[in-house]
Formats: structure tokens, sequence, C-alpha cells
């Protein structure tokens, strides 16, 4: 849950739509991260925005979880995009983004 929800707010920053800090589910660490690093959406991105196809979810402990979400785009190919998330408190955080 914390996955999609932290991927619903994200493709829309990647579409050049929402600042980083109304990012849910994500860890203060990677808000900051991703105002540092402002997306810069291409036309494309911008036009046809990514869906969410599946999200997998792999327990690496006790508080950790490695979620590989499926993206694609209005007539593209999917890809993956691989989150990682710790639980932190009551709640799962996302702290990490990279390519899956």
């Amino acid at each position: 849950t914390a996955a999609r929800r932290f991927l619903a707010d994200y493709l829309q920053l990647i579409r050049g739509r929402e600042l980083p800090r109304t990012l849910s589910a994500a860890a203060p660490e990677l808000r900051r991260d991703l105002r540092r690093q402002r997306a810069r959406p291409t036309p494309t991105q911008q036009v046809r925005p990514a869906t969410i196809r599946a999200v997998g979810v792999m327990l690496l402990g006790a508080d950790s979880v490695r979620a590989i979400a499926t993206l694609q785009a209005a007539g593209g190919p999917p890809y993956g995009l691989l989150l990682y998330l710790e639980r932190r408190g009551t709640r799962w955080l996302v702290t990490r983004i990279g390519d899956a």
C-alpha cells in the first residue's frame, strides 16, 4: 500500500506536477534528495503519463522490503522501478528509488 501511494505521487512528480514535499509514504531523506534533483519531464512524459501495472514486494527483513513496480506509459513498453521501503514506527516509507 505504501509503495502504491508513493508511486501515485511520484508519477505526478516526474510529469512536473507535484513538489517532492507532497510525496506520500516518502522518507524525509528521499524527499530532500528529490528536491535537490528536480524532475525534468520530457514532452512525452508530460502528455503520456505512466501508469502502475503491477507492484511486487520481497521481504528483506522484519522492517525492510524491496518493491518492484512495473510501469507503462501509453503506447510504450513496460519498465521497472525499484523501491526500497523501511518500517518506521507504524508506517512503511520509501527510502530509496532505483532502476529495476
